[in-house]
């Protein structure tokens, strides 16, 4: 009976699979006439590898939109893959595809785009028809777990689409778990190393590039506008003449948006994160400070740092960020003095003038 319930299921999982493959393959075009984009309330990503192959598949599902939203036809999936090994060097053009309104699962190729595991994809799943803006508080960032052994890796073959589960030798589990706690040993130390001994020096290494301008690039979430317009903007810029760089303002128009985010980073004096509950919500916050974390790292420039606008969790930060300090607006013990801590962090290229330690 539980082998014919087994068989059952996995029928079902075909069937679905199969079904949810099916999409248009060019999205319609925006409505002048939407003024508000419908969202699903849940998306969840499970990642998968396509068995005796390097492939690597996303199984994407989200919660039914609610029939009352209006006069909806369809759903509408873009999708974008980052390359970034070892170092960011660039993201793939997105994809698009529609759907009917009643579907809530898609199996996608990653490898198809140049994914390499295990970098992040993002996500913007909406209801037809939506609106020409771009808002990137609708993008969902999503990364896949790194096993501790190649027994937890799904399989699926390509074209047949059976899951199957990849059982690896005694020998073999013990090999990947020692080989995961050696590597997350040495990449803590020498995170360590790179950003309070090496950060904590004075001078630049001889072979280090100066910033091609004296830009100063926020990164935010477009949620907290309101906040760097009327407070760090004025500070910045109207009461100490820095030259600031923001994404509203200063991009490009008609540029690919995540080039001119990685020029801005990689290009700009220094990078000031606007962390917040509303940074954590953006696929695009979530890409540009990884970007600068990467530079940060790179050049050991001292190039990075995070205000904490609110209460904000700052153990949801990359593990990499966790032993650097931030500056604490989100504290009123400190909210007094971040405005002094943040000149003298910018006015100080080459020392590291963070002030509030993480706990």
């Amino acid at each position: 009976m539980a082998e014919r319930r087994g068989l059952a299921a996995h029928s079902s999982m075909k069937q679905r699979i199969r079904k949810a493959l099916k999409a248009i393959p060019e999205c319609s075009m925006s409505s002048l006439n939407q003024k508000v984009d419908w969202t699903p309330s849940k998306v969840n990503v499970n990642f998968g590898q396509y068995k005796k192959t390097s492939h690597w598949y996303a199984n994407i599902s989200w919660t039914p939109l609610n029939e009352t939203y209006g006069n909806w036809s369809g759903i509408v999936v873009k999708l974008t893959v980052k390359n970034a090994h070892p170092i960011l060097k660039g993201v793939y053009p997105s994809s698009c595809s529609q759907h009917p309104k009643n579907q809530t699962f898609l199996q996608v190729n990653l490898s198809s785009y140049g994914y390499l595991f295990p970098d992040v994809i993002y996500l913007r799943i909406l209801a037809l028809p939506y609106s020409p803006k771009e808002d990137i508080s609708d993008v969902l960032s999503f990364k896949p777990p790194v096993p501790t052994s190649s027994s937890l890796v799904n399989q699926t073959t390509a074209g047949s689409n059976k899951v199957m589960k990849y059982m690896s030798s005694s020998v073999g589990i013990v090999a990947g778990v020692l080989a995961v706690v050696l590597a997350g040993v040495c990449h803590k130390t020498f995170t360590r190393i790179c950003l309070q001994h090496r950060g904590s020096r004075y001078s630049r290494p001889s072979g280090d590039i100066e910033p091609e301008n004296h830009e100063v690039f926020i990164i935010f979430n477009g949620d907290d506008n309101e906040w760097v317009k009327d407070e760090l903007l004025p500070l910045l810029e109207g009461q100490h003449g820095f030259k600031c760089r923001v994404h509203y303002r200063d991009f490009r128009a008609g540029g690919v948006i995540y080039e001119l985010m990685s020029d801005s980073i990689s290009k700009s004096y220094k990078n000031v994160v606007v962390y917040s509950r509303n940074f954590l919500k953006s696929g695009f916050c979530d890409f540009e400070l990884n970007q600068a974390k990467h530079r940060l790292l790179r050049k050991n420039d001292d190039s990075l740092v995070i205000i904490r606008k609110d209460d904000v969790d700052l153990r949801s930060l990359p593990e990499d960020l966790r032993e650097r300090s931030v500056i604490d607006y989100g504290s009123n013990h400190e909210k007094p003095h971040w405005e002094r801590k943040l000149i003298e962090f910018l006015k100080k290229p080459n020392k590291n003038r963070h002030e509030s330690q993480i706990q």
